[in-house]
């Protein structure tokens, strides 16, 4: 098991744990080659129209007409059809100043043992506060936390 100050600001990782009040507790990263986008996995938590935005990990994702949006059978679908609760992947670029611009929308079935999970570049690493930023979202790192992939 590695240590939280191996983890640096540029590393794309993959994190898998739990989203609660605006943090994310991580169970286990895994630092990976970068992979040119950035993800965030859990359920969707509200949805609004004009403009299309759904929330996921408690930030917003903007969809536009260029988003490809996937219902649980892989099949495309339309922003109506999506739901509150449902467990979905929003992946494209983060943008520091405008947030996530998602080009695909994948709903997922919920298998009951499903962790939220966040996917991109780390932006700081604070060793000393036991956290690092990804996607402007705090990630809380403890004992119990694997880390691997160096």
């Amino acid at each position: 098991m590695e240590s939280i100050a191996q983890l640096k600001a540029g590393h794309w990782v993959k994190i898998k744990g739990d989203y609660t009040d605006g943090a994310f507790t991580a169970l286990g990263i895994t630092v990976k080659s970068d992979r040119g986008y950035s993800a965030l996995i859990g359920k969707i938590t509200d949805l609004t129209n004009d403009p299309s935005s759904c929330l996921i990990l408690g930030r917003a994702m903007q969809i536009n007409n260029e988003t490809s949006l996937l219902n649980i059978e892989s099949e495309t679908t339309s922003f109506d059809h999506l739901k509150i609760g449902a467990i979905a992947k929003a992946k494209g670029e983060f943008h520091k100043d405008k947030g996530m611009c998602v080009t695909s929308l994948e709903c997922r079935e919920a298998r009951g043992f499903d962790k939220d999970q966040i996917q991109g570049t780390i932006d700081a690493v604070n060793v000393e506060k036991g956290e690092f930023y990804i996607l402007g979202i705090p990630v809380q790192v403890d004992k119990l936390t694997e880390i691997k992939g160096f």
